[in-house]
């Protein structure tokens, strides 16, 4: 049975793969869910998703040193390409949990002959624990079932941690132990919270510039469900504490940095 399973999810995999759309933007070559609503509508036009925000994130890193940079919920990597490519002498950590879009980030990352990006299959979260992505999302006011290779657009960015949906390992950033941290990207749809909590140590320690989405989305009930959570603060509450001056740069993403840095 285990070997049925396998087949159909490998040629699920294949038939995706070479469906993908491919895209030129200066970044590279770039490919992407041809259903993947948000990603698609820039890229057809030459850009990255969130392209608009590198103007405000990579002077901050335009040193001639070395920088180590994180990205949560790398998606299919258009944060983790721009940085790789445009930030000289940095290292990027990039997670996406979907394995289907951490399978197009490594495709991305391969294509692009990027060499300085290391890519885990991982949630990211406050604990190291196995849980689960939701099995729907609400698109446009109604449930959809998260589905993969279909034709109809899907907003894939939306996919956060929840119930029934698949199965995905979750770490922390303390647990890598990093000698050093100058960035973190999140934006994992309301999960904000949890990266934080699992990086106190590392935040408090090297005061990385942190770029994180305050769009409304907090913790959901199914995120408390699945890992037993007992969180009542926010993002903005809990860096503001810690010293960060945090600005709005962008529609609901905010940028926080720490005095002197």
């Amino acid at each position: 049975m285990r070997l049925v399973y396998t087949y159909i999810l490998y040629h699920l995999l294949y038939s995706i793969m070479i469906g993908l759309k491919q895209y030129d933007t200066k970044f590279g070559k770039i490919c992407c869910l041809p259903n993947d609503i948000r990603f698609n509508e820039p890229l057809s036009h030459g850009k990255l998703y969130q392209e608009d925000l590198f103007a405000e994130i990579l002077p901050l890193f335009d040193k001639p040193k070395k920088y180590v940079m994180i990205d949560v919920g790398a998606h299919i990597g258009c944060h983790s390409i721009a940085y790789a490519k445009s930030v000289p002498n940095c290292k990027v950590i990039a997670f996406e949990p979907q394995s289907i879009l951490s399978d197009i980030l490594n495709k991305n990352i391969c294509d692009n002959d990027i060499s300085n990006c290391t890519i885990y299959n991982n949630a990211v979260g406050h604990t190291m624990m196995k849980t689960t992505l939701s099995k729907d999302i609400s698109q446009h006011g109604y449930p959809r079932n998260v589905e993969y290779g279909i034709s109809s657009p899907f907003y894939y960015d939306a996919v956060a941690l929840g119930l029934s949906g698949e199965n995905v390992n979750m770490v922390t950033i303390d647990c890598l132990q990093l000698q050093q941290c100058d960035y973190i990207k999140m934006m994992v749809n309301g999960a904000e919270l949890l990266v934080i909590v699992g990086a106190l140590h590392t935040i408090q320690k090297f005061h990385p510039v942190i770029l994180f989405e305050e769009n409304g989305c907090n913790l959901s009930d199914d995120m408390v469900l699945s890992m037993n959570l007992r969180f009542y603060d926010t993002p903005r509450s809990v860096l503001t504490r810690l010293g960060y001056n945090i600005t709005n740069i962008g529609h609901f993403i905010c940028l926080a940095v720490y005095p002197g840095t």
